[in-house]
């Protein structure tokens, strides 16, 4: 058609014609110049619309389809984890499966060019996600009205998830193990039923024995002087007591002296045995028994002797028969990690089938809330790297953890020689000056201190933004509890926590980390039991 219209030298305008079936052609021939003003009019080419449509797919069939696919992808979300790598970065709408696996950034962090590589896990929420104002009141699970009173004093106006769930059960006379995240609110959720029972109780203090009402088993000073404090604060008229081997024979002391109300011993297990040998404490009005940070009181450290002291007891729906008669006690248990361990060193006592499992969704996982950083360092750059990152976040209340003693006093050394003032605790440090470095930090008085997991367990830091792990620990758990001093209910601060990679070992903690994180799961080898990992280690290297 083009050519007869060049051959007769016409001009051609295209027109769609809506009723046109078939196109035709009106032409004019120039002849010459005289009849150029009587066909003024341009030749028309009509055709039917369905035709263009048809010419218009099959033309271009990749764009049409490019551009209805791009409307059907999903927005990626927020960033859940960035690295050094793009091609590695994750966000929060990205779910990997088997058929997708997803690319772990420091799997790759064993090579010898590793070193000053890092990647962060980003907070993904603003608050603790244990926290939620609107699921009910303490009224509504069932508190009196004097510690309803006490606690709008001590201004705590509404339940966390974990206290709404386990205040009702405990009160219902049931067993109960709570295992959520850390600062969540365990210790309340416990205490405020026992405050609640004893309360009614009409208790006459012994005169040469001391017969608790509720015994609360913690793992260290610090966390039982912490649990004596919290319940003290409520100014409920419910004696507590401290238990140690200095404060001991104290306290008997001043049994004569002490109100006819009930009791409440806060105490580690080894001075709990020794008050037993000797027969100053009488478990016959026992009515609680309470394991603090059981997955540690489970442990092989302390397993033996916590089974001693529960076999002196006689456990609401348990196995083993008491060795003396005392009346049945509620057993409760509470930790941020409860491993299978746990329920191996209790089966000789309770069956897990009469304990009442109070368990969080975030248990076992990073926390959301809190951000996470991980650098890839060398060893001899490691002190370094430490003083960038402090010097980084002066303002922030910091505390910095290591695995060993001679570690915390390398980086208390490297402090001091680049004046920067901190403190520091080990467990060559007497118990009245950590006590008191404890108390200074919750003050806010200290600003850095240098620890190790003595301090990482049950503490309540409420004003502690920065947690650095100078060295990965050595079990996943530790690693939870180290990061529960951040984030915590009640703060408004954004929690973080800095972790130094140095060494090889550590790379393996920080994969399962990493990619518990990338597919929102449980982070594995929780269950790790710390006595016996030790012990194995140290039979390969004899």
């Amino acid at each position: 058609m083009s050519c007869l219209a060049n051959k007769l030298g016409t001009r051609i305008i295209l027109q769609p014609h809506s009723w046109c079936t078939l196109p035709y052609i009106a032409f004019r021939h120039s002849f010459s110049s005289e009849f150029s003003n009587v066909f003024d009019t341009a030749p028309v080419i009509r055709y039917p619309q369905a035709l263009k449509r048809a010419i218009l797919r099959r033309t271009k069939p990749k764009k049409m389809e490019t551009k209805k696919s791009a409307l059907n992808l999903a927005k990626p979300g927020k960033l859940l984890v960035s690295c050094d790598n793009r091609s590695e970065c994750m966000f929060t709408n990205e779910y990997p499966n088997k058929f997708s696996p997803p690319s772990i950034t420091s799997s790759t962090w064993t090579s010898r060019k590793s070193p000053g590589r890092h990647f962060t896990i980003h907070s993904t929420r603003e608050n603790n996600p244990s926290f939620k104002e609107s699921i009910a009141s303490f009224y509504e699970v069932g508190l009196s009205e004097e510690i309803l009173k006490a606690l709008h004093l001590a201004k705590i106006k509404n339940p966390t998830v974990i206290q709404a769930k386990a205040i009702p059960e405990i009160l219902a006379g049931k067993n109960v193990l709570m295992a959520a995240e850390t600062g969540c609110g365990k210790t309340y959720a416990y205490l405020l039923p026992i405050l609640r029972v004893l309360m009614q109780l009409e208790s006459c203090a012994s005169d040469d024995i001391l017969s608790p009402e509720a015994l609360i088993l913690t793992p260290t000073k610090e966390l039982s002087k912490q649990v004596v404090t919290m319940g003290k604060s409520l100014n409920l008229g419910v004696n507590f007591h401290s238990v140690h081997s200095s404060s001991f024979l104290k306290l008997l002391k001043k049994q004569k002296s002490m109100e006819n109300t009930a009791s409440i011993v806060v105490s580690t297990p080894v001075p709990m045995i020794l008050a037993l040998k000797r027969k100053n404490v009488d478990f016959g009005k026992l009515k609680f028994i309470v394991l603090d940070e059981c997955d540690t009181l489970c442990d092989d450290s302390f397993s033996k002797q916590v089974q001693h002291i529960l076999n002196q007891c006689s456990i609401t729906k348990g196995i083993r028969i008491p060795m003396a008669e005392t009346s049945p006690a509620q057993l409760l248990l509470c930790s941020a990690t409860f491993p299978k361990y746990a329920s191996e060193v209790l089966s000789d006592i309770i069956t897990m089938e009469n304990v009442e499992v109070i368990r969080s969704g975030y248990l076992h996982r990073v926390s959301p809330h809190v951000t996470h950083r991980f650098l890839r360092v060398r060893p001899s750059e490691k002190l370094g790297e430490l003083v960038k990152v402090i010097e980084s976040n002066q303002k922030k209340q910091t505390l910095v953890f290591c695995n060993t003693k001679a570690s915390v006093g390398k980086v208390y050394q490297a402090c001091q020689e680049n004046a920067i003032p901190a403190t520091l605790i080990d467990g060559s440090i007497i118990a009245k000056k950590r006590s008191l470095t404890v108390e200074d930090l919750k003050n806010g008085k200290e600003s850095l201190l240098i620890t190790t997991d003595l301090t990482s367990r049950g503490l309540d830091t409420q004003k502690v933004e920065h947690v650095i792990n100078f060295e990965i620990p050595n079990n996943v758990s530790d690693y939870i509890h180290r990061c529960g001093r951040v984030g915590r209910i009640g703060q408004q601060h954004a929690g973080l926590v800095t972790n130094l990679v140095s060494k090889k070992w550590e790379i393996a903690t920080v994969m399962k980390i990493e990619e518990a994180a990338r597919r929102r799961e449980e982070i594995e080898g929780v269950s790790a039991n710390i006595k016996r990992r030790h012990n194995i280690r140290w039979e390969q290297k004899e």
